[in-house]
Formats: structure tokens, sequence, C-alpha cells
């Protein structure tokens, strides 16, 4: 995330707002080539991949069961795009070039993509994290290259470094497990069935995050000035890096529900849902309402005074970041029931919500409306997935507001007051709201180290979570 913030940066103070929306497009294109033709099938992997692996050690049948299924669209991509392109859909400062760098960024995303999980799946946290971080590390540097040397920047030139990082952050990955997941090809048409059916369902629940990661940036352009667009495309980038962390939480937990489940150990997944989830929202609140009251000082001063406009909807959208998170930590318990059908509805709520959001507020509020138009989206998914999560784990426990207490102790100061003087009333007010949740609730407790024991992390961050649960205890 910090290298991902350093690369917006870099690029912010290369480009004007109105150039850098630009690059927001390109990404808008590449994401969406990205999620029609495979980024539905991309839970399925986890689910069925572990699998696999638990029961013969491989995942190759995994791996080309999903190519299976996601070849026909992939292969229709590039004639769909390139027709757009001719057809004028595209804004008219597109070249044919951000055209056929959009494709690639695309297709590089879906290869990342399926050999990153398959990383994960195998248990190879670690490699995926490093695979990660050097990909930003490269590109970052490259841009700080470009920047330092003097030479005047372009778009062409950002989109060229990203390309490249993409290309070999792939390569990488694929290459760790080559004969564990990809080679030899195996068929099994019985797993196709399966991933079509689980994945079917998904379809609507891609569709809706790229709606609502990318139909904003379409609104404020059709309704506000060019450079609006590049504004609000700094604030959603530092919300892209925080949903990438909420993204990274089912790769953790995932494998370990499925091992579970495989055991009978429906105990210990009812305490998931129960205990984990609401201690791993309770932090990620802490760390949102810390964070939010920093960002109506910062922004103009690390992004530049043209950018200074994005920093109220980067505080709104931490909001809509802290539901996406529980989001991503509850649909782990419908993906391992298979019940994602209950996403699709959930899916084609949000999208509707956000499109009609986005259009109705932004002609009120400014790029602030699209914000406060994906923090409704999300909120959609959390109302719709945690009633049916409980009753397939048979969870008496309700998940408690009080958890958001740190949260929005942090974001009203700085939307109220959008000065320094919000920082000490907001560090203040998280602290005093934080004590407050862990000394009179039972958010942790010492019955919570028997899942724990059961989470792979390293040994320093385990006895650290020990030591917490045993102080509270």
């Amino acid at each position: 995330m910090a290298l991902s913030l350093v690369s917006v940066t870099i690029s912010t103070r290369l480009l004007l707002p109105s150039v850098y929306a630009l690059i927001a497009y390109v990404n808008v294109i590449s994401y969406l080539v990205f999620t029609v033709t495979t980024a539905w099938t991309g839970t399925a992997v986890f689910r069925y991949g572990r699998e696999e692996l638990e029961r013969t050690g491989q995942m190759t049948g995994t791996t080309w069961a999903r190519a299976t299924l996601t070849a026909p669209l992939t292969v229709a991509a590039v004639p769909i795009v390139l027709a757009a392109f001719i057809l004028g859909v595209f804004p008219h400062q597109f070249s044919i070039g951000f055209v056929c760098a959009a494709l690639g960024m695309g297709l590089l995303m879906a290869f990342g993509e399926h050999f990153l999980y398959m990383t994960q799946a195998a248990g190879r946290i670690r490699r995926g994290a490093i695979a990660q971080v050097g990909q930003q590390a490269l590109a970052v540097a490259t841009l700080a290259l470009l920047f330092f040397s003097g030479v005047s920047g372009s778009p062409g030139a950002v989109i060229a470094i990203s390309v490249g990082a993409s290309s070999l952050y792939a390569l990488w990955l694929g290459a760790g497990i080559w004969r564990v997941a990809i080679w030899p090809p195996r068929v099994d048409r019985l797993l196709r069935q399966r991933m079509l059916r689980l994945s079917a369902p998904l379809m609507a629940f891609v569709v809706s995050d790229y709606v609502i990661r990318s139909v904003d940036l379409f609104a404020i352009g059709a309704l506000r000035p060019v450079a609006d667009v590049g504004v609000y495309a700094v604030a959603y980038q530092v919300f892209v890096m925080g949903y990438g962390l909420a993204t990274a939480l089912p790769p953790v937990f995932q494998p370990l529900l499925v091992s579970l489940h495989l055991r009978n150990r429906s105990d210990l997944v009812t305490r998931y849902l129960d205990r984990i989830v609401p201690q791993i929202a309770f932090l990620a609140a802490v760390i949102l309402g810390l964070a939010a009251p920093l960002a109506p000082l910062t922004v103009p001063v690390v992004f530049g005074p043209g950018f200074g406009g994005a920093s109220v909807p980067m505080v709104l959208l931490m909001l809509a970041l802290w539901f996406v998170i529980v989001t991503h930590l509850v649909g782990s318990i419908l993906t391992l029931h298979e019940r994602t059908r209950v996403v699709m509805w959930a899916a084609a709520a949000a999208a509707t919500v956000n499109t009609v959001g986005d259009f109705a507020m932004v002609p009120v509020f400014g790029i602030n409306g699209a914000a406060i138009a994906t923090i409704c989206a999300c909120l959609v998914y959390v109302i719709v997935y945690v009633p049916p999560s409980r009753r397939l784990v048979e969870s008496r426990e309700r998940l408690s507001w009080t958890i958001t207490l740190p949260l929005a102790a942090g974001v009203l100061p700085a939307l109220l007051t959008q000065s320094w003087i919000g920082v000490p009333i907001g560090v203040i007010g998280v602290a005093v709201s934080s004590f407050a949740v862990l000394r009179f609730t039972d958010l942790l407790s010492e019955n919570d180290l028997i899942l724990i024991e059961h989470i792979d992390m390293p040994g320093h961050l385990a006895a650290l979570v020990r030591r917490l649960a045993l102080l509270r205890a």
C-alpha cells in the first residue's frame, strides 16, 4: 500500500489532473477486460484449488478447468474492445495505443491474478506477498528515475512502466507454481462443472464490483469537468489500495476454513464468524479512524495543490473500505458453503444503488456525491451477507456496531473541521473509543486462542495476539 501511494504521488507530480484522468480511464478499461474474462471464476480457485491440493497434492485440474471456462471470453474480449474504440465509445483523447495498452494490462491482470491465487491456495503466502511488493517496488523505482531525470512525463510512459512491472510479476509467480498448479495439463470435467456452478452467479458480483469501481469516474466525467475525474481518481486510487488489502484476507482464511470444513470442525468455523471477523473489523476501524483526520492535511502536500479536492472523498471512502473489509471476511463463509446466489443478489442491488446514487448525488454534492454512493453500495453487501452467513454456521452472535466507534471518532472530525484541529480531536477520540470497546465488551477472550492456533502466521505475531487475548481475559 505504501509503495502504491508513492507510485500515485510521483504520477500526480508528473501529470496534470486532466492528463492523469487518461490513466484512470485506461485502468477502467483494463479492469473491464479482466472482469468479463476471468475475474468471475476467481473465488472458485480458492475454494477448489485448496480442496484439490488437500486431496491430490496438485492443483493443475483447477487451473485447466478455469482455462477452459474463460478462454472463449478472453478470445472475444480483444475484437469487442477494438470495435468499441472504432465506434467512438471511449473518450476522444484515446488513441489506439491507449486501447492496446488497456487490453494488455487486462490480460496481464488475468494471468497475474490466477498465479497469485494458486500461490496463496498452496499456502505460499510469503512468496505471493514478495511478488506483490516487488511489482510495486519496481514500478516506483522506474517512476522515480523518470521523475528525477527531469524528463517530461507522459501518460504513455507511466502506462508502459505499469505493463512492464505486471509482466515480470506474472512470470515470477507462474514459475514458482509451474509443477504444482500449471503443468502437466489435467482435465477434470466434474471439477469444471462444480467451478461453473459456483462461479456463474458470481458473474453478477464481478460486474457489480466493476460498476462500483468504475461508474463513479464515468458519472463524474459526464457531469463534471474532466479535471474532476483526475482529482477523484486519486482519492479512489487510495481506496483501491485498501481494497487490495481487503482482498488479501480471503487467501489467509479461505484455505483454513476449507480444511476445517473437510475435517468436520464446524465449531471452529462458527468461532471464526463470531470472534475473528469482529476482531479484524475492529482493528480496521481503529486504523482507518486514525488515518482519516490526516487526509485533509496530507493530500495537497503529497499529491500537489491541484489534487487538494481529493481529501474529502478520500475520507468518505474510508467508510466504504470498512464495509468492504467486513464483506470479504463474511463472504468466505458463503463461498465455503457454495451459496453464491446470495452474492449474486447482493451484487445486483449494490451496483444499482451505486449507479443511481452517482447520477443523483454528483450534480448536488460534486465528486463527494460519488463517494457517498460508493458507501451506500458497499453497505448493501454487509446487510445482505451477514444474515445467511450466520444461519449457515448456526451462529447466535450478532455483529455489534460498537466496533465502528473508532472509525466514527476519526472520520467525523476530519469531515467537520478539514483542518489541523481535526487531528488531535480524531486521535484522542479513536483512542478513547477503542479503550471503551476493549474494556466494556468481550471482543477479546482467552477462548479465541483455540482458533488462533490453527492460523499459519509468523511466530512473533502469534505471540502478540496471544498476549493481547490473555491480557483482556
